[in-house]
């Protein structure tokens, strides 16, 4: 890093005599870096817009670390109770689901649950 601003220096230096060019001379840097970087970017965004798509979904996602992400935002939202979920790709096929997932029992707990909220809306009325 040193030497890196040492080089930076030495080549402002020799460009410019005074205030007004030095300013300048910084100004050009400063924006040469930006359009540098902004580059790099924009490379960046269109490997990951463009190029992961070439690959499986199953290849993309590491299904672990998501189970612990869904965990652990539920319970930085206070939500602790038993979850199960699944992938699916853009075509509707299932990918992934959870070590413990059943559809059937799944499903069972969907209609519980929007029992219990129609219940709870006929009760407030």
């Amino acid at each position: 890093m040193r030497i890196v601003l040492l080089i930076f220096l030495k080549r402002l230096f020799r460009l410019v005599k005074n205030i007004p060019q030095t300013s300048r001379a910084l100004q050009e840097i400063i924006k040469d870096r930006y359009v540098y970087q902004r580059a790099l970017l924009d490379e960046v965004v269109y490997n990951i817009l463009y190029t992961a798509s070439d690959k499986p979904l199953n290849k993309r996602i590491n299904f672990k670390q998501l189970d612990l992400f869904l965990k652990t935002e539920l319970l930085n939202n206070g939500i602790d109770i038993p979850y199960h979920f699944t992938v699916t790709d853009r075509d509707g096929t299932e990918v992934y689901h959870c070590p413990d997932y059943n559809k059937r029992v799944v499903r069972i707990h969907i209609r519980r649950f929007y029992l219990k909220m129609i219940l709870r809306l006929v009760w407030r009325q």
